[in-house]
């Protein structure tokens, strides 16, 4: 099974140690993740129970850009949408509303329901939850994703308690799984960590994995004028404090001005200029 984080382009491969396979990939869309591997593993499972776990539910959790809505676009770039052999409904394997703003279970139900084509209707909370996960069951949907879910922290104790309640008994009619995803705040939902498992996904250590990611991302961005990303693993990690959405976007800035286009600065001074997330709005101050 192969992780997917984004850059153009894609590339199946299994392990850091393959790296030549990866290399060979221009434009690399799935970076080798162990970590990720493990998580999609997971959810892959579900898929497979076929409604048997219908009681599964998770949190994805781990910090912003670090590549959790590119690990579900893996997941729902593998289970898309399709018509069933009897091409009577479209299948809807993985469903991925958006998290509402607010825990407020209407708000989401009337979003979720246009999201798959159903009937807007007008009916108390139980008769809404019942119709929205039969109509997830009639489309053979086996896992129901929420990204940015942190924002189900917002609002009284009592709502989210209400709108979690209300999402598990949708999943119960659906036969199907539950996953929100979100950054470290999603934690804060002491109520689902309670109930949900938690997966984490964690910025990454400075070791020989990030130092292969690093040089395998740079091989696909820039193969003709290489940037040195392997030997500038410790500075780059410092840079992206571990986050892989952040050193993408460190390589791919560095590859656009790579020489020969790149004349007036080396790469040292590139990458002086740029700020860790940590730092970036006092690094914005400066420049007031």
């Amino acid at each position: 099974m192969d992780a997917a984080f984004g850059t153009p382009g894609r590339c199946r491969t299994h392990h850091v140690e393959g790296m030549a396979e990866f290399a060979a990939c221009r434009g690399p869309e799935w970076i080798p993740y162990r970590r990720a591997d493990e998580i999609l593993h997971v959810f892959e499972r579900i898929l497979a129970a076929n409604g048997a776990a219908s009681r599964d539910r998770y949190i994805l959790a781990g910090p912003p850009n670090n590549g959790k809505t590119a690990l579900i676009d893996r997941l729902l770039a593998r289970h898309p949408p399709s018509l069933n052999a009897s091409g009577t409904n479209t299948r809807y394997p993985v469903f991925c509303p958006e998290a509402p703003p607010a825990p407020i279970f209407r708000r989401w139900f009337h979003s979720a329901i246009r999201k798959i084509g159903g009937l807007p209707v007008t009916c108390p909370d139980a008769e809404a939850i019942r119709y929205l996960g039969e109509t997830l069951r009639a489309i053979e949907t086996r896992l129901i994703v929420l990204d940015e879910a942190q924002h189900l922290g917002a609002g009284a104790i009592h709502q989210r308690e209400e709108f979690l309640s209300s999402l598990a008994q949708v999943a119960l009619h659906a036969k199907a799984g539950i996953v929100l995803v979100g950054a470290g705040d999603i934690l804060k939902l002491a109520s689902a960590a309670e109930r949900f498992t938690v997966l984490s996904l964690p910025a990454w250590p400075i070791d020989d994995e990030f130092r292969g990611m690093a040089g395998a991302l740079e091989s696909g961005l820039s193969p003709k004028q290489p940037i040195g990303a392997a030997a500038q693993a410790t500075r780059l990690h410092s840079l992206c404090e571990g986050r892989l959405g952040e050193l993408v976007t460190i390589l791919t800035s560095l590859a656009r001005h790579a020489p020969p286009f790149r004349e007036a600065l080396s790469l040292t001074e590139n990458l002086d200029l740029w700020a860790p997330p940590s730092k970036r709005f006092e690094r914005a101050y400066e420049f007031l």
